[in-house]
């Protein structure tokens, strides 16, 4: 990459477009912490930041989800516990409040309008669900911008339909959304 500048603002949608080898992967890992920066600055509320420990970590505490064509989900787990998860490996507890994660789970699937049950095994549920629950985790750690790469690659024209209406909601919340895809009908 160089000389790139882009502006996110807080409920806006920006669509990244190019040919294989464009540098569209490039930019989204160096946002997601993946990668790091050569030269130049990420700011977040006009601040810069610091992502050289260029982890993942990182981008998540400064409210950058990334969700890949390839889910971060733990299949063995449950839509709960995959929803949870960064609260249980940050909280320090020694048990689980089953039933605090159940309903911070019930109200994070609310949120996005996705009628799945806490308790199933995530390798249970379609891509789409899959899909969608990677956003209903965003949503519920207050998450700033999401970053959607290829989002439609593996779901039906009617998942898509809902993948967009879902993006509306999501861009109502003041949420910045930056969605890579190589489908230019997708785009308006």
């Amino acid at each position: 990459l160089k000389d790139v500048c882009l502006d996110l603002a807080a409920g806006e949608v920006h669509a990244f477009l190019g040919a294989n080898g464009a540098g569209k992967s490039t930019l989204i890992k160096i946002l997601s912490g993946a990668y790091t920066l050569d030269t130049g600055t990420v700011k977040v509320d006009g601040v810069a930041v610091d992502m050289s420990d260029h982890s993942p970590e990182a981008a998540f505490r400064l409210g950058i989800f990334t969700i890949y064509q390839n889910f971060h989900l733990i299949p063995h787990l449950t839509v709960a516990e995959n929803i949870c998860l960064t609260d249980l490996s940050t909280g320090g507890k020694r048990s689980v409040n089953w039933s605090e994660m159940r309903a911070k789970a019930e109200a994070a699937l609310a949120a996005i309008g996705l009628d799945i049950k806490p308790g199933t095994v995530v390798n249970r549920l379609t891509v789409s669900q899959q899909q969608m629950l990677e956003i209903a985790i965003a949503v519920s750690q207050n998450a700033r911008i999401i970053i959607m790469d290829e989002p439609t690659a593996a779901i039906s024209q009617r998942e898509t339909e809902k993948l967009f209406d879902l993006i509306r909601d999501i861009k109502k919340r003041g949420v910045g959304i930056i969605y890579i895809s190589h489908r230019l009908e997708e785009i308006q």
